[in-house]
């Protein structure tokens, strides 16, 4: 599948429409990846929106959504995996407090080039998988604790934004 992987990221260069999909399908068996792999193509993903976008999108608001869009496939990721793999709270903690700060750096510029309820979502996805990763490792009772003011927070959020609608 190597192959089909750099054909299609090559690809991915030139068709932004399609910017993510080599990094989280398959473009050879039309799978979506899966364990270590997907978090190497996350990892892929990521490059790629700090290489091709920043420097080539005028707004750098743009490259701030789609980072956004990136980052948060890997925090789904962890969310997924955190029950097989716990020693990887630190870097989705790491990782969590990146995205958080790209919605902040959004939120300031009263911008979002995905609509607020894109942001709003990207927020609570963020923080259920956070939660997901502190409960994966109840071990001791702060990591439940944690887990379930990480819930409550999420659900506050979606409350409060589906009431300003």
């Amino acid at each position: 599948h190597y192959i089909s992987v750099v054909l299609a990221r090559t690809r991915a260069c030139v068709d932004f429409d399609k910017w993510k999909e080599p990094y989280t399908v398959c473009p050879n068996c039309h799978q979506s990846y899966e364990n270590d792999v997907a978090l190497d193509m996350a990892d892929g993903l990521i490059e790629f929106v700090e290489r091709e976008y920043k420097n080539r999108v005028p707004q750098i608001t743009y490259w701030r959504t789609n980072m956004l869009v990136a980052k948060g496939e890997k925090m789904s990721l962890y969310g997924v995996m955190s029950f097989r793999k716990p020693e990887q709270a630190e870097d989705a903690k790491d990782l969590a407090e990146e995205i958080f700060c790209l919605i902040r750096e959004l939120r300031e510029m009263n911008f979002y080039g995905m609509r607020e309820q894109s942001v709003v979502n990207s927020e609570i996805a963020c923080l259920v998988n956070l939660a997901q990763v502190y409960r994966a490792r109840g071990d001791s009772h702060e990591g439940i604790q944690k887990s379930i003011q990480l819930f409550q927070t999420a659900r506050d959020i979606s409350l409060r934004f589906n009431e300003d609608l």
